[in-house]
């Protein structure tokens, strides 16, 4: 097994968690619409089921992100019952944060790349 397929399968199960986390959140609220409110909760258990927040700039970044894109998406279900857009509401938060997980991956990646390869730099 190569590096790319165990970073996909460790992106897969950070979707998972967030998903199984979220399932049961959502089940609860069905009835519901989808406020402002609610909507902040999501995007707050979301973050939340992450990594704890390290302190490293490019984390604060990436958090600060996905919340960005995430009220975004869910603001597009604004006013919907959560029965009437569960599925749908669900497969836009886990794509989204599958991609962005993939995006600051690559990002933390090149970063480590280039300051190892700055690191062996001889003058």
């Amino acid at each position: 097994k190569d590096a790319s397929e165990g970073t996909v399968e460790q992106l897969e199960s950070q979707v998972e968690r967030i998903v199984l986390d979220l399932v049961p959140f959502l089940r609860h609220h069905l009835q519901q619409e989808l406020t402002p409110q609610l909507q902040g909760q999501l995007c707050n258990r979301v973050l939340g089921t992450l990594q704890p927040a390290p302190s490293h700039p490019l984390a604060r970044f990436f958090r600060n992100q996905l919340l960005q894109i995430l009220q975004h998406t869910l603001a597009r279900f604004s006013g919907k019952r959560i029965c009437e857009c569960e599925e749908e509401l669900l497969m836009e938060v886990t794509e989204v944060v599958f991609k962005e997980l993939a995006f600051h991956k690559l990002m933390a990646t090149r970063k480590s790349k280039q300051s190892q390869d700055v690191g062996g730099c001889v003058e």
